[in-house]
Formats: structure tokens, C-alpha cells, sequence
């Protein structure tokens, strides 16, 4: 609980695939007798079924959420007003895109599949975001560095397909020494901000010959955490615990 601080923005796992595409402000954080947190829960107005992961956000309603094991990482809003909240991808962040994005609602239902970017052009409300795409370095579960990616290696991201951001994926840049083979200059993605389906791919095509992490994950992956069942029910009961 010491990495929470009341008025950080924090994003939290979703319903859909568990990935981190919700957004709360944290109100009031209670120690004791049980780990709580007040938060309000920040809402872009929009209908369809994935939440947005960028643009301005209302605040919503405040709840009161049990534990901290919901959460995945803080944001930095790039306002912070009385009203709403401006969240969108920052340079040197690394993110989630839905590959097969459609701005069609009808067209655009799980089970999704996704690229993994670096951000390199912050947003721009005339151009959009500029990201690298990333690919996955042989022989390890997580490491990524810059890569064509069918046939693509940057691109911007226009402001009116920024719904093709899904979430943000915490990491950590790499130097090259961590461990042979790891490229200088290469990222460690979160594992908890990974996609099951996107770990079960990678795990079929190499087996065996996958490492393992090679630094500390950026946080504990809810996956040990909550070892028995995946977090959508975990996050269906701490909605339900109004304050």
C-alpha cells in the first residue's frame, strides 16, 4: 500500500480480458483494520464495450475497493482539473494496440489481438501519437526491442483513431547486460499487462527454449497473485463494496 498516494491516477484491471484499461483517482486510503482504498472512478462518456484508454475523463462514482490487487500501475494525467482528467500515451511509454481496430463498434468484439509499441511522438492534437512497433526477442518471454512488424516499423496514430490504443504495458528499458542474448536498448514488458492469449502464443512457438524474466517484473503479476481464479471476479466483488 506505500506506493499509493491520495490523488495519484491509477489504471486497473477490466472485466474483458484483464487488462489494464481502467482508470481511478485515489481519494483516501485506509491501513487498517483492512487494506482499503476510496477512489473515484474516471469515466470518457463513451458506450462501447472497451473502455477507452485515452482522451478526457469525468469523474465518476467513488467506491471503496478491498486490497490493492486490482491495480496495475499509476498514470500521469496530462491535466488534472476540478472536472475531468486528460490521460494519453507519453514519449518513451510503451502500449498496447489492437491490431485489428474498427472504429465499428459491431466490428470490433474480443478476443482481441494486439501489437506492442514505443511511444516516440507524445500527442499532438493536430498529428496524433508517433510509435515504433516492438517485437518479441527470441528466447525470452517478455523482452521486446524495435521490430518490423508486417512490414511496418512507425507509424502515427492519427487523433481520430486514438480508440486504437488498448492500455498502457509498464516496462523496463534494458542496458544489454542483464543477461546474454538481451539487446541494449530493448524493453521488459509486464507480464500482468501481457494478454493470456498473446503468452499462450508465445509459449506454443517456443516452449522450452523460452527464458525467463531477466530483471524483476514491474509488478507483481495478478496472475500469482490470485493464483486460483483470474481477477475479473475480483474486481466484480470490490465494485460491489459501495462506500
Amino acid at each position: 500500500m506505500s506506493s499509493f498516494a491520495v490523488g495519484a491516477v491509477w489504471a486497473l484491471y477490466d472485466d474483458i480480458d484483464d487488462m489494464p484499461r481502467l482508470y481511478a483517482k485515489i481519494e483516501s486510503i485506509h491501513k487498517s483494520p483492512a487494506s482499503r482504498l476510496e477512489v473515484t472512478w474516471l469515466e470518457s462518456g463513451d458506450e462501447g464495450s472497451v473502455s477507452v484508454a485515452c482522451g478526457r475523463f469525468e469523474y465518476g462514482e467513488t467506491q471503496t475497493l478491498k486490497g490493492h490487487l486490482a491495480f496495475s500501475h499509476e498514470m500521469q494525467p496530462i491535466t488534472q482539473c476540478t472536472d475531468f482528467i486528460t490521460l494519453n500515451p507519453m514519449k518513451g511509454e510503451t502500449w498496447a494496440l489492437f491490431r485489428d481496430w474498427s472504429n465499428n463498434p459491431e466490428q470490433h468484439k474480443p478476443p482481441y489481438k494486439y501489437d506492442f509499441v514505443q511511444v516516440v511522438l507524445g500527442f499532438d492534437d493536430s498529428v496524433g501519437v508517433g510509435v515504433t512497433y516492438l517485437g518479441k526477442v527470441d528466447g525470452f518471454v517478455s523482452v521486446f526491442e524495435h521490430a518490423l512488424q508486417r512490414g511496418i516499423i512507425s507509424r502515427v496514430i492519427p487523433p481520430e483513431e486514438m480508440r486504437r490504443f488498448s492500455h498502457r504495458v509498464p516496462s523496463v528499458k534494458l542496458t544489454g547486460e542483464e543477461k546474454e542474448g538481451v539487446p541494449a536498448g530493448s524493453f521488459e514488458l509486464d507480464t500482468a499487462a501481457i494478454p493470456v492469449e498473446v503468452e499462450e502464443e508465445v509459449n506454443s512457438e517456443r516452449q522450452s527454449s523460452v527464458a525467463a524474466v531477466v530483471v524483476p517484473p514491474v509488478r507483481r503479476s495478478r496472475r500469482e497473485s490470485i493464483p486460483t481464479r483470474r481477477l475479473l471476479h475480483h474486481i466484480a466483488s470490490a465494485r460491489a463494496v459501495k462506500h
